[in-house]
Formats: C-alpha cells, structure tokens, sequence
C-alpha cells in the first residue's frame, strides 16, 4: 500500500511554498481488518488519516495529499515538503503531492 508507484526510480523529496485554496479535508482510509468468524463476524478495522487540500503554485494548482491530520485553512500560506507525482499518471488533472511535512506560514503550525 503507501504511495503511488509511478516509476522505477524514487523521486527526491522538494520544498513547494504556496496559497491554500480551499479548507483541508480529512479522510479516514481503512488499513487493515482483524477478524474472528464465528457465526457472526468480531473483529475490528484498523484505519488511519489522510488530508487533502490544493495550493496554487508558480508551477500552477497542486494536488496535496498528507498521511495524517493537517488542518490548513483557505488564504493560508503554507510550506510543503514531499514528492512531485504527475497528475496524468494517477489519471487527474493536474499535478499531485505525497507530503511528508507541512508548515503552516500563517500560524506557524507544523505537521509531520
């Protein structure tokens, strides 16, 4: 599971400055299930947070998915660290960002 698998070498991480567009969203992304059948089903889902919002960019709008809760607002500046992906390949328009780290610039709020 993790990240998108585009390419057979890993791309380097870089540092991208930008205006948030819109509020963070927050998704809960099932992970596992741990089960006993026993007639019925007891068990669990194990799962864990993803946040998606999009920056404008001098590159232009960027996708930016972040492995946890990170709460940004619309009109933020924020610092992203992370992996560039090309939108085509993962069928979006646009470009996309796996971020490892972001640093809100305007309450100086860092999540990593």
């Amino acid at each position: 599971m993790g990240g998108p698998k585009l390419s057979k070498t890993s791309p380097a991480q870089e540092e991208f400055e930008g205006k948030v567009l819109a509020d963070s969203r927050i998704y809960e992304k099932a992970n596992f299930f741990v089960g006993i059948p026993i007639g019925i089903v007891l068990g669990k889902i194990f799962s864990k947070y993803e946040s998606v919002f999009t920056i404008r960019t001098q590159k232009g709008l960027v996708i930016v998915v972040y492995p946890g809760i990170c709460l940004v607002s619309m009109d933020d500046t924020v610092r992203v660290f992370g992996t560039w992906y090309d939108g085509k390949n993962l069928g979006i328009k646009g470009s996309f960002i796996r971020a490892e780290r972001v640093v809100d610039e305007s309450s100086d709020l860092c999540s990593h």
